[in-house]
């Protein structure tokens, strides 16, 4: 999970810097390896807060903005996800 939560850090982070910025990720709808789909939706929701703010949160002038929305987008009815969105 580690590299997972690296990638969409990054991903967050290349595209957070104008503000109003929207997002949307889309949740596998089986396990990608050894990562459920439920630890996936853990990870990204962490992922976009986090990268949307990396290193700017003490800067006087920022150059990353928080998302304005974040939507996590997956198949209907799969398991386990109703318990991760709602950490």
């Amino acid at each position: 999970a580690g590299r997972l939560d690296k990638s969409l850090t990054t991903a967050a982070r290349a595209i957070s810097d104008k503000k109003e910025t929207r997002v949307a990720v889309a949740v596998p709808p089986a396990a990608l390896g050894a990562i459920s789909p439920a630890q996936f939706v853990t990870s990204a929701a962490a992922a976009m807060q986090i990268g949307s703010l990396g290193q700017d949160l003490y800067r006087a002038e920022k150059s990353r903005f928080p998302f304005r929305s974040v939507s996590l987008v997956a198949p209907k009815k799969q398991k386990g996800l109703e318990a991760a969105l709602s950490e």
